[in-house]
């Protein structure tokens, strides 16, 4: 049987780069104690990247820059919206910018 580590590596490697993942992700594959080794352990390796308590990312390295390149707080936020069967709901001037509308009073 595959080690924890390794199953959550096998896991990672399934989905794109710059894949958002919740320590609830892999919760079915052994306790939390276990998790949060193996997980520091991935992210030791450079297989995944800590965004912070809970969240990690499978790094997407920049080729001009050759350095990681982060999720948006968009997806992050999206993630967690999924996680906890939420919806998001844009207001106010966000929504405006999302709807390509302008909040400029004109002269």
């Amino acid at each position: 049987m595959a080690s924890v580590e390794e199953q959550i590596l096998a896991q990672v490697k399934n989905n794109e780069e710059g894949t958002i993942f919740l320590t609830e992700d892999f919760a079915h594959l052994a306790n939390t104690n276990a998790l949060r080794v193996a997980l520091y352990r991935l992210v030791k390796r450079g297989v995944l990247h800590r965004l912070t308590s809970g969240i990690y990312v499978r790094p997407k390295i920049s080729q001009l820059l050759n350095e990681i390149v982060l999720p948006s707080l968009n997806d992050i936020a999206q993630a967690i919206a999924k996680r906890d069967r939420a919806r998001i709901i844009p207001t106010g001037s966000f929504a405006m910018h999302a709807l390509g509308l302008s909040c400029k009073k004109r002269a």
